[in-house]
């Protein structure tokens, strides 16, 4: 499918967008939006894409925006995915926006896996590059109903084998939510190996029943490898007794996104006490359609939309800058550029914020 649209639906199916079974699928520039997978007292998986097997689902600048679960009742034992839910196939994402999807529900204490993408079973070699997740929300609004088993994050991986992996490279993960007891806001992984470089984890939204690390939690007999990543604090990232988290080369930082956590947090619209949205899926997109997580730079970047140079950070600009891995490519990031990638969603893009000018020395004889 090519600059497809799929909207509007609301029914408690496995795949109220798309339900893809079987062979390579490829999805490029499509748009899903306010797809619902909760009405009244059901739920079933993968609002946006439902995939029952396939050999490789592939994503390319795809979007979805205000898809999920909003205030379901009595769920059963609810595997979740806002956006996507993947049964035993490889997602393979670049450039796609994750933005406003949520897993909201009531009275059940077992409340399962609720990622706004999730991969289980025979997922490894899953890899998101150029990703964002910004805004996503996985909790409950009767909070007293938390149970220990429960668990939600923008990326929740569930893998058939400890050794197999997912990888994270140049992602941004921004003002994700979730109150509810083995819930990060940004990854979490159950079982498996999970490995993320010249990613940004920030502003997350937790409630007073989220009892694990803030962004990044892995799960005993699990694993993930951290590099050149930036974190708001010291404790955002953390594992099980029995569960490995391996960080080198990490800031700690504001990455100060153009659009900001204050920004998010005006407005009305979030509970910030209980990490939950006031608004159903159309509302929740439309207050995040405009919100833009490139860096601020001195420098400017190329706004992807309308092709203009957008400019006015020079004294507020982002420690994201040219913070990436050393020899990482960087080569498709507009001059000046560092000669080294930026972190987080538009690295390596030609979006990317630029560096500032070091200026120039002229020496006439």
């Amino acid at each position: 499918m090519v600059n497809c649209i799929v909207s509007d639906c609301d029914k408690s199916m496995q795949g109220s967008g798309i339900y893809l079974s079987g062979g390579v699928n490829t999805f490029d520039s499509c748009e899903f939006r306010n797809l619902k997978h909760a009405v009244g007292d059901y739920h079933e998986a993968g609002a946006a894409m439902y995939v029952a097997g396939a050999n490789k689902v592939i994503l390319e600048n795809c979007k979805f925006e205000g898809n999920g679960a909003f205030v379901a009742q009595n769920h059963r034992d609810a595997p979740g995915g806002s956006a996507i839910y993947s049964a035993n196939a490889p997602i393979i994402a670049s450039g796609c926006r994750f933005v406003g999807n949520v897993e909201r529900t009531e009275k059940h204490t077992d409340f399962r896996s609720a990622g706004c993408v999730t991969v289980n079973g025979n997922c490894g070699g899953s890899a998101f590059t150029n990703c964002l997740w910004l805004g996503n929300c996985g909790t409950y609004s009767d909070a007293s109903k938390v149970g220990t088993s429960t668990n939600a994050a923008a990326v929740v991986v569930n893998l058939s084998s400890a050794s197999s992996t997912v990888d994270f490279a140049n992602c941004t993960f921004a003002y994700n939510m979730s109150n509810s007891a083995l819930s990060p806001t940004g990854i979490l992984i159950l079982k498996g190996k999970g490995n993320a470089v010249n990613s940004i984890f920030t502003g997350a939204v937790t409630g007073a029943y989220s009892r694990v690390a803030n962004q990044v939690y892995v799960n005993k007999g699990s694993s993930m490898t951290l590099d050149y990543c930036m974190f708001d604090a010291e404790g955002d990232y953390g594992a099980a007794e029995g569960g490995t988290v391996t960080a080198s080369n990490i800031m700690y930082a504001d990455p100060r996104l153009v659009y900001s956590r204050d920004d998010f947090a005006t407005g009305g619209n979030v509970d910030l006490g209980n990490g939950i949205y006031k608004l159903d899926g159309s509302g929740i997109a439309s207050v995040l359609a405009n919100a833009n997580a490139h860096l601020r730079g001195g420098s400017g970047y190329t706004d992807e939309n309308t092709g203009l140079v957008m400019r006015g950070y020079r004294r507020d600009a982002s420690p994201a800058i040219d913070a990436g891995k050393p020899g990482y490519d960087y080569s498709l990031e507009p001059m000046p550029n560092g000669r080294r990638v930026n972190l987080g969603f538009y690295g390596n893009t030609p979006w990317a914020t630029m560096s500032d000018r070091r200026g120039m020395k002229i020496i006439i004889r």
